[in-house]
């Protein structure tokens, strides 16, 4: 992700480029494309803004993003815990965020605090909807065999790649929030998967 300006409009955006094994495989990259399509639809106070986008001549597909001053949820929670009054204004941001997401037939897939960008005014911007999904998801497997999301944050639906729905969102949100008051995550085990 870079910072660039918009000379068009004057202002400054975040531009995502694609990882290249994504672009290799038309499958993956159709979905992403379909999957960007849906999420820039999103039209919220605490969702990032997909403006654009664009498939270069080399293939090369890129995402130009709203750009927020801030840092994110897990930089802050790096320095500590959170106070409850803080952790719970947050957490109603990213539900609220979520709540238009799902009303709107979008999952985001991967709510984590690295995702989650908190401005200097205390608001709070969900952003990569990079996995996202409209609708149903089904099993969140790659064609490798890799799990989409990541796995600290993940529901036992898409670790079991069992169908998923809004609730797998809602499960993260409650992993987020258990560590913004305490500084670590809920659960642990001697590997990922435990």
């Amino acid at each position: 992700v870079c910072k660039a300006q918009d000379l068009r409009l004057n202002r400054l955006v975040a531009i995502k480029y694609l990882a290249p094994e994504i672009l290799s495989d038309p499958t993956s990259k159709q979905r992403l494309l379909q999957e960007a399509r849906a999420a820039s639809q999103l039209d919220h106070p605490n969702v990032c803004r997909i403006h654009q986008i664009e498939e270069l001549e080399d293939g090369q597909v890129i995402l130009i993003l709203s750009y927020y001053e801030g840092e994110t949820l897990s930089a802050r929670i790096a320095r500590g815990p959170l106070d409850l009054g803080t952790a719970i204004h947050l957490a109603s941001q990213l539900l609220c965020g979520l709540e238009h997401a799902h009303s709107n037939g979008v999952i985001h897939r991967d709510i984590k605090p690295s995702n989650m960008i908190v401005l200097g005014n205390g608001d709070l911007k969900i952003i990569d909807f990079g996995l996202a999904k409209g609708g149903n998801a089904g099993p969140q497997l790659t064609e490798t065999g890799a799990f989409l999301g990541t796995i600290s944050y993940m529901s036992p639906e898409q670790i079991l790649c069992k169908d998923i729905d809004h609730r797998c969102d809602v499960w993260a949100s409650g992993v987020v929030l258990y560590e913004m008051v305490t500084g670590h995550l809920p659960f642990s085990g001697e590997s990922p998967y435990a």
